[in-house]
């Protein structure tokens, strides 16, 4: 299993170290079950598993998207993608998110009004002007 090479094998650590700096990649193929193993590892948590949470999620699967993107960025992706603040049950919401444990995940994070840079916007709704 794993890599095999084709070429004997050295007498010493000499010659081990004269074939390494001489051999050739081309003599060496990697074996059926660790050419699985490497797709499955790089497949597995970038294709399947997020499939797999996506498809069996109670929202809709862009919705269902944007919550795990929410789950795994935090506060600040979900707050990009329009996802927080959200409250308990609501599609963006996470415990570990909830900081003070009161159902809205989320609330500490900063949006912009509009266009102007100085007036923000807290999950509460209150307005607050930079100077």
């Amino acid at each position: 299993m794993g890599i095999t090479a084709r070429s004997r094998k050295p007498a010493n650590a000499m010659s081990m170290v004269d074939q390494i700096r001489n051999d050739n990649p081309a003599n060496y193929e990697m074996s059926s079950p660790a050419k699985w193993a490497w797709r499955l590892g790089i497949y597995l948590p970038l294709v399947v598993l997020p499939a797999v949470l996506i498809l069996a999620s109670p929202f809709s699967p862009p919705v269902a998207a944007k919550h795990w993107a929410t789950a795994a960025g935090g506060c600040t992706v979900g707050s990009w993608i329009g996802m927080s603040p959200a409250q308990e049950n609501d599609p963006g919401y996470h415990r570990h998110l909830d900081d003070d444990n009161d159902g809205i995940a989320c609330e500490h994070v900063r949006r912009s009004i509009g266009s102007s840079s100085n007036v923000s916007s807290f999950a509460g709704g209150a307005k607050v002007i930079r100077h």
